[in-house]
């Protein structure tokens, strides 16, 4: 949890460092946030509805492969460009 929340801080401050000079920063913080909760909650729910099924269980581990891989593809190439 301390791991998460140590790199959620500095995530959150990157998107405090962008915004827009001119934005309210309550409205800017709450949309943020509310983006963030629907993101999971709908996450959640597809996750759910995939596990109904035993395809759905490989789906999901093909689909997490795939997000990792190309994490790691990204990654690389700002590396190694």
């Amino acid at each position: 949890m301390l791991f998460v929340a140590f790199f959620g801080f500095f995530h959150g401050y990157a998107h405090g460092a962008e915004m827009p000079r001119v934005a309210e920063p309550l409205w800017f913080s709450l949309g943020f946030v509310t983006s963030t909760v629907v993101i999971h909650i709908v996450g959640v729910i597809i996750g759910l509805m995939f596990t109904l099924t035993r395809i759905g269980n490989h789906a999901l581990r093909l689909a997490g492969a795939f997000i990792a891989g190309s994490g790691g593809y990204y990654l690389a190439g700002s590396i190694f460009s």
